[in-house]
């Protein structure tokens, strides 16, 4: 019998990223200033202290040679993919997906849990949501969350997304 909610599945972050970082051989300190971060952002993630931006995550990825995808969440491949012929950013897959499912923002901010006025600057590139607010926006949409995030994979997480969606040539994924 299982209890409660199944775990987001940013948790395993913290996790990935030591086991990634000493198979490399690199301190917190040293990855965090190649990363461009400051010094003490990849012990905070590592300690669970904070849940970084989906930002912070594609810098780190970009210096420990892994798919971005598979380090905020998991999934897919560590290898890091070839890079997207699609030149959208989350906040142009957002809007389109929004879009199409004839969603407003404050119907996808009732579905998701995240408030009208964060979508509204995510979509127009104001900010860069926490790895937190990608996933209940994924899971709203039905989504895959890496695709999401990084423009990785394929665009459904389920064979129940909207065939507009899974095949419109504005938000194929990579």
């Amino acid at each position: 019998m299982v209890r409660g909610r199944k775990n987001p599945l940013h948790f395993g972050l913290g996790k990935r990223l030591r086991a990634l970082r000493r198979q490399r051989d690199i301190g917190g300190k040293p990855l965090s200033i190649a990363a461009g971060l400051a010094g003490t952002t990849v012990l905070r993630i590592e300690s669970e202290a904070t849940v970084p931006s989906v930002d912070v995550v594609g810098k780190l990825a970009a210096v420990l040679q892994v798919s971005p995808g598979y380090l905020a969440y998991g999934v897919g491949s560590s290898v890091r993919p070839i890079a997207s012929e699609s030149p959208t950013t989350l906040a142009e897959r957002l809007r389109q997906v929004r879009e199409l499912r004839g969603l407003s923002l404050n119907a996808l901010a009732k579905v998701s849990g995240v408030a009208r006025t964060t979508i509204g600057y995510i979509e127009s590139g104001q900010t860069s949501p926490s790895l937190a607010t990608v996933e209940l926006l994924a899971q709203a949409l039905q989504l895959s969350v890496a695709w999401l995030a990084f423009n990785e994979g394929i665009p459904s997480q389920s064979e129940h997304c909207p065939d507009s969606v899974r095949s419109s040539p504005t938000i194929t994924g990579s």
